[in-house]
């Protein structure tokens, strides 16, 4: 297996690194030096240290800012002012004080405020109207100081429910990075990035703390990830991962509409998909972020490739801090669609979809030949990596599969259905769909379970074949046959 790049990153993604290092005097983000104020104590200082402009779906009321008080005094907040490019959005109460140590959490209202975050208040105008394109979020004492400002770019707010913050967490010189790329949780309002306290809750004498929200055991930090029936969350420590490859579109538009594999993939509870025909209602971003939302959940991250008739994509339940498209050689209307992943595991993920062409096996291996040499100039060695899709194999030993086996274990055993067969397109006859992985992640395999059955080199998804469907619910017995249903999903689960 020849190696891929060792170095950290490569230089194809180095504009899209300077996100995340490196933010401090670049145009990207602007900070200004907090000042002392005669109205708090000269031992406090207050700043901004997270903001999340991009809210989660398009629930606008779970937009924060977090402020942190650095210093070694309480400070009084009373008449301190968050405003945006706009106007004032919100004003501290008279009464409210913050602990040295302490943060407090201001979202755009009340009920946007999740149960537990205790350090939290709604804004006093009912909005903060943070700009997913830019905007700029400035802090001002009672007395109209100015104490701290951001001024971000599109590229900070670029990922549905991932938020801003200082890096090194906590202090005032922090350059702004993306939350993604310092823990595996993509917000963590009212605490640190690590999910650990900052300290005790704040009080506000006008906008009581738990704005109705009861406090439970404990705060969470996967900003809102659903249950995810028995796969592990991103903070709890460990790293389950089902990856699904599936072209699962039906209907006449080669796209989700129907809803039949959207409720087989509801069933089979992925971790990552890499997904074709990644096509839904309109394709605008708010119907694809409902299909997101409905079928994975709000907590999900997704790239899609914009703009082409049939668009290859990747969901993923852990924070997507990185993603693009390659061009393929041989066809215009998809491509080759990667993700860089955060796992809660030493490695990272790098995620791969494809969709490569039914004309011709050479015109497959044109398509893979090029594909390699993309992972192994832009793909560090050391992380993990997995490739899959629709390959429109006719055969395991094409030379398409062989090219790939430079940068992934192509050989066997491979994934089947409840019947042992490993044909995945409708007919069940070819062995077109892949989910492949390097040696270092594949050497993590386990086996799929699925309900009371066990799929000891993977699991091919057919509705029609397995039993008890309830298994798989909401996925229907008829959802693998539906109209101009194009293939199975192909799973496979590792055990970081």
């Amino acid at each position: 297996m020849h190696p891929r790049v060792s170095r950290p990153w490569s230089l194809l993604l180095g504009a899209v690194l300077g996100v995340f290092v490196g933010c401090a005097g670049s145009s990207d983000v602007r900070q200004q030096d907090a000042s002392a104020d005669s109205r708090g104590a000269l031992s406090g200082q207050v700043i901004l240290n997270e903001v999340l402009a991009n809210e989660p779906g398009s629930d606008t009321t779970k937009e924060f800012v977090e402020l942190v008080n650095t210093g070694s005094g309480a400070v009084d907040l009373t008449g301190y002012t968050l405003s945006d490019s706009t106007s004032v959005r919100h004003i501290f109460t008279s009464g409210t004080t913050l602990g040295a140590g302490n943060a407090i959490v201001v979202y755009g209202t009340s009920a946007g405020i999740p149960a537990g975050v205790t350090n939290a208040v709604g804004s006093s105008s009912g909005s903060l109207s943070l700009g997913n394109g830019g905007d700029t979020v400035t802090l001002k004492s009672g007395t109209g100081t100015q104490l701290d400002q951001v001024l971000y770019t599109a590229s900070l707010a670029s990922l549905d429910g991932v938020s801003m913050n200082r890096s090194p967490d906590g202090t005032a010189s922090g350059a702004w990075v993306l939350h993604a790329s310092l823990t595996l949780a993509s917000s963590s309002p009212g605490t640190r990035v690590d999910g650990s306290s900052f300290g005790s809750a704040p009080t506000d004498a006008g906008h009581p703390t738990d704005a109705g929200h009861p406090v439970d055991s404990g705060t969470p930090t996967d900003s809102g990830t659903p249950a995810d029936g028995g796969h592990t969350n991103p903070t709890d420590g460990g790293a389950h991962l089902r990856i699904v490859a599936a072209n699962t579109s039906s209907g006449n538009n080669q796209s989700y509409d129907p809803g039949d594999g959207a409720r087989i993939f509801e069933g089979l509870k992925p971790d990552v998909v890499m997904i074709q025909e990644f096509n839904f209602g309109t394709d605008s971003d708010i119907d694809i972020r409902s299909f997101v939302d409905t079928t994975f959940g709000a907590g999900f991250s997704y790239v899609r490739q914009p703009s082409v008739q049939i668009p290859n994509g990747i969901i993923s339940r852990y924070p997507i801090v990185a993603s693009g498209t390659w061009s393929d050689p041989k066809v215009a209307n998809r491509g080759f669609t990667w993700a860089h992943i955060s796992l809660p595991a030493t490695h990272d993920l790098w995620a791969v979809s494809l969709h490569l062409l039914t004309t011709s096996s050479s015109n497959r291996a044109s398509e893979t030949a090029a594909l390699v040499t993309l992972i192994q100039t832009n793909i560090p060695a050391g992380d993990y990596l997995v490739v899959g899709g629709d390959f429109n194999t006719a055969s395991r030993g094409e030379q398409c599969v062989t090219n790939l086996s430079a940068v992934v274990v192509t050989a066997g055993p491979y994934p089947v259905d409840e019947n042992n067969n490993d044909r995945t397109n409708s007919s069940r006859k070819a062995p077109d769909d892949w989910v492949l992985a390097d040696a270092d992640l594949r050497a993590h395999e386990v086996p799929v379970a699925i309900g009371t059955h066990t799929f000891n080199n993977g699991f091919v998804a057919d509705t029609r074949v397995y039993s008890p469907i309830s298994d798989l619910a909401p996925a229907l017995q008829s959802d693998s046959g539906g109209i101009n249903m194009q293939h199975m999903p192909v799973v496979r689960d590792f055990q970081l």
